[in-house]
């Protein structure tokens, strides 16, 4: 049985840490928001 970053690492994806991930959303470090913040407004 593979495991799920063997079998991306097979289809050609790269696994991305969190730091890695932040870079690719901007570099923003630490983030100044979190993706729940989106949906977090005032009717």
């Amino acid at each position: 049985m593979k495991t799920q970053e063997n079998i991306l690492d097979i289809l050609g994806f790269d696994v991305l840490s969190s730091n890695e991930m932040n870079e690719v959303r901007g570099g923003i470090e630490p983030p100044k928001s979190r993706d729940k913040d989106v949906f977090d407004y005032d009717e």
